[in-house]
């Protein structure tokens, strides 16, 4: 499999900080049967490497009244795909936005406390310049949306590893 090379050990690492990243470094390193000044070095070396991008909290955001979630495919004008992009990422009820591939370029997550001000918020986007349509995806229920990259990971290293 491509990509940054991860043994075993940082692997575990990292398994154990995505479950809990406030884990003490001196419980990890007991966890995995190494030295703190290990755990200290590991956990440098794949910051540096771009793979562990720092310790966040993981926030709910129904709990914090922000219940309603949509997905928005946007068709942009290829001479204002740079402007568009830029606009799009300035929205602050954007959770996630990506560049991708098909009949649409972007692809925006809005979070909102009800439709409504969903609608709102659909409604900016499709008024930035340069957007020529879109399709809007309303989520009904969240079914995964905790990530575990290192589950991820494991499977696709097991079937790279098998062929």
């Amino acid at each position: 499999m491509q990509g940054l090379e991860v043994d075993e050990k940082d692997l575990r690492i990292l398994e154990a900080l995505e479950g809990n990243a406030r884990l003490p470094w001196r419980r990890l390193a007991k966890m995995l049967g190494v030295s703190e000044a290990t755990i200290y070095l590991r956990i440098r070396r794949l910051e540096e490497l771009g793979i562990l991008k720092g310790f966040t909290a993981r926030i709910d955001a129904s709990r914090m009244g922000l219940s309603s979630l949509m997905f928005v495919l946007l068709k942009v004008d290829p001479s204002r795909m740079g402007e568009a992009r830029e606009k799009l990422k300035e929205l602050p009820f954007v959770a996630e936005a990506y560049e991708v591939a098909g009949d649409y370029q972007l692809l925006a997550k809005i979070a909102a406390p009800t439709h409504r001000e969903a609608a709102e918020a659909l409604e900016m986007i499709t008024r930035i310049e340069g957007v020529k349509d879109y399709t809007s995806i309303v989520v009904l229920q969240t079914l995964v949306s905790d990530v575990r990259v290192t589950s991820i990971y494991k499977y696709w290293a097991t079937r790279a590893g098998g062929q």
